[in-house]
């Protein structure tokens, strides 16, 4: 343990180190193209978190002259990092690349890398901004193009395969870290060469600290099966739970929050076996009237099977609770709150539970309604939003009364329950459920890729929607740290389901991603 402590004490000091050299690389460009890919750097590198003064003064002096005289891929580049970070910019940006029929130029068609860059920029658009549906259309069109002639080589032809799989405002920021920095260390030049040093070092850093909650983890949950009669199919998915964790709280001050957030993660999957299969209608209306009360006495009331995991749901919301309370600064007591969404979350399952062992085929309208609940995102909000407590005080207690009627969380419950029922169709079909597929297919019928096309337009919009609530110039615009929090909620769902159905069957590639992001360091 000695020998671990000093190494860690090292490699924080190497850390600190290379924040004093980097900043002196930040503060040292001036030119607004060398700029604006400094500050994308520094973001993709999983390093933007130290210079966020710098960043915040460059663009400062990016906003007077805003793409005054960039080419595509900075106009595009400028136009992504503006609106991610809520400054007032419009698509009117790219007119200068809009021939009279208000279409982009065709001489643009050939350039790879300005049309990735205007790919990345179409996915923060608002509704309405036709220039980006337009400039989303024309850049996935000749990017495929490119794609299939075999016109585009090395690095270039994997960012674009991976863009146009799910594009980069959609990933899980570690992960594209570790993308990222693959390609930077192939292109970066001698004064940039200590941000590449610092990137790879905070990012095993953080490997490791993963690795020890992950070990606490497993160590919590292996105490929890010992006591399962009978055990669950899928027993909890603890690995694949974590890492959806680390995509939606990834920072390191946020490690009780993050494990907090993963252990919900292991129950809320359990409880979707034993709803969905498991359980008898009588003893799940036993466990949700107990889920009502959330108090230890009450397992008392319910079957073995049950219990323990009944045990596990009110530890797991009391530990969640306190250390809120202790850490946020307010006399706040949060269980109230985190009670509500288990009752919330368990009475939408029992709905679902009722529609299955009746064959009852919901309307898509009627599922949706049901589904954006039983999804299970919004506890997995109120748990992240807790975890942040320190940096967003103030507007915790309204942002969780109003959970209810809150685009804050809505958008992010549909997002995930849209993602994951493209995911796991075939399955629920098998079994009988409704989903939100099957539920389109069976009111309208149509066959299922027509219905795919239908959801994956949903979810488009939903996206649009929810980076609507960052606007600036809208009334009533939500702050970027709150809305930061449903970001990385949705960015973590939709990394994780990229390989297929993530809670699902275990897959050689979700094996491969955990093993790459989890437990294999970047080497020098």
């Amino acid at each position: 343990m000695g020998s671990e402590k000093a190494a860690w004490c090292e490699e924080s000091t190497q850390v600190e180190e290379l924040k004093r050299a980097a900043k002196e690389v930040v503060v040292g460009v001036e030119e607004a193209p060398a700029l604006l890919c400094l500050i994308d750097a520094l973001h993709r590198l999983g390093i933007a978190n130290y210079f966020q003064q710098e960043i915040d003064r460059a663009f400062c002096r990016l906003l007077p002259t805003v793409a005054s005289d960039l080419d595509l891929f900075h106009t595009s580049m400028q136009f992504r990092l503006l609106r991610q970070h809520a400054f007032p910019i419009t698509p009117a940006v790219f007119n200068k690349f809009i021939d009279s029929n208000r279409k982009f130029m065709d001489h643009l068609a050939e350039d790879a890398e300005g049309l990735l860059s205007l790919y990345e920029a179409s996915h923060l658009g608002f509704s309405g901004e036709q220039v980006l549906e337009e400039a989303k259309d024309f850049s996935s069109k000749n990017l495929s193009l490119l794609l299939s002639q075999n016109k585009l080589k090395g690095n270039l032809r994997g960012q674009v395969q991976l863009s146009l799989q799910l594009p980069l405002h959609w990933r899980i920021l570690r992960v594209e870290a570790r993308n990222f920095i693959d390609i930077y260390q192939q292109d970066v030049g001698m004064q940039h060469l200590v941000l590449l040093r610092l990137a790879k070092l905070e990012y095993n850093l953080m490997q490791s600290l993963y690795l020890d909650e992950l070990k606490e983890l497993t160590k919590w949950w292996t105490q929890v099966k010992a006591k399962y009669k009978p055990g669950f199919p899928r027993e909890g998915r603890l690995v694949e739970c974590y890492f959806w964790a680390v995509g939606a709280i990834p920072g390191r001050e946020f490690s009780k929050g993050r494990k907090n957030l993963a252990a919900y993660g292991i129950i809320a999957t359990v409880l979707d076996d034993m709803y969905d299969i498991q359980g008898s209608i009588e003893d799940l209306q036993k466990f949700t009237h107990a889920i009502n009360l959330l108090d230890i006495k009450a397992v008392n009331e319910l079957p073995d099977y049950m219990k323990v995991i009944y045990s596990a749901i009110v530890e797991n919301g009391d530990q969640t609770a306190r250390h809120a309370s202790e850490h946020v600064g307010l006399n706040i007591d949060f269980l109230p709150r985190i009670k509500e969404q288990w009752e919330s979350y368990c009475r939408a399952y029992m709905v679902e539970a009722t529609w299955v062992r009746e064959g009852y085929m919901p309307s898509f309208d009627d599922y949706m309604n049901n589904a954006w609940v039983s999804v299970g995102i919004v506890p997995s909000m109120v748990y992240t939003l807790l975890a942040q407590a320190c940096a967003i005080a103030k507007y915790l207690p309204d942002c969780l009364d109003n959970w209810a009627n809150s685009e804050l969380f809505y958008w992010p419950c549909f997002i995930t329950r849209l993602v994951d029922d493209l995911n796991s169709t075939d399955d629920e079909m098998e079994r009988g459920e409704p989903n939100a597929m099957v539920c389109y297919m069976m009111e309208r019928g149509v066959p299922q890729e027509e219905a795919k096309v239908h959801i994956r337009g949903l979810l488009n919009n939903a996206w649009t929607r929810l980076m609507e609530l960052g606007d600036p110039q809208a009334p009533g615009h939500i702050p970027n740290s709150l809305l930061g929090v449903a970001l990385s909620m949705c960015r973590s769902v939709q990394t994780i389901f990229l390989h297929g159905d993530w809670f699902g069957a275990q897959t050689q590639p979700n094996k491969d991603f955990l093993t790459q992001h989890l437990l294999t360091p970047i080497g020098d």
